[in-house]
């Protein structure tokens, strides 16, 4: 679905006035990098090495195990589902936008169709780590490392400073992509 998002911002290039194709691209593809990495940060420090949790339901529970790490998830699953105040809603803004310009308009209902859809499964994976813990010791700590941590933490700060405040890094992609 990411990928359809991003080809909305390569087709309005052609038809839209301006760069704001390239612009929306290339902000989207670093925003799609920090909730990507953060995702699956969190994912393998939750997995252990003789399980790796894949299913939804090996996530029941982890907020009441590891309410950092869950919230840390959270944030990141929000964030690929365009919820505000996070750097996806900004980077699917972008590309909405960059739509507009290119009157793209049955690419952009099927775009918020899809995020519709991504959201409802964002949604299920939150709730169920909302769920009571099983009773089984899943979600072992002692192979948490604080250098994984530490990364996520990094990329958490960031999906919520760029969500909040991206024109820095906005206005370095419009004078870079001034060059193309």
């Amino acid at each position: 679905a990411h990928m359809g998002y991003i080809l909305i911002a390569i087709i309005a290039s052609y038809y839209a006035e301006g760069r704001i194709g390239i612009e929306a691209v290339t902000f989207y593809l670093l925003a799609y990098l920090i909730m990507s990495l953060g995702t699956f940060g969190v994912a393998s420090m939750v997995s252990d090495s003789s399980k790796e949790y894949d299913s939804v339901d090996d996530y029941k529970g982890l907020f009441w195990r590891q309410p950092v790490l869950a919230a840390i998830f959270t944030a990141m699953m929000l964030s690929l589902a365009g919820i505000p105040l996070t750097v996806g809603f900004i980077g699917k803004f972008y590309l909405f936008f960059a739509g507009v310009e290119g009157a793209l308009w049955m690419l952009l209902a099927a775009m918020v169709i899809g995020s519709g859809i991504g959201l409802y499964y964002y949604l299920r994976v939150i709730y169920r780590m909302l769920e009571p813990a099983p009773e089984s010791g899943a979600f072992n700590r002692s192979e948490q490392t604080a250098s994984a941590f530490a990364v996520v933490s990094v990329l958490f700060v960031l999906l919520l400073v760029l969500g909040v405040y991206p024109a820095p890094v906005i206005d370095l992609i419009e004078a870079i992509s001034a060059y193309i």
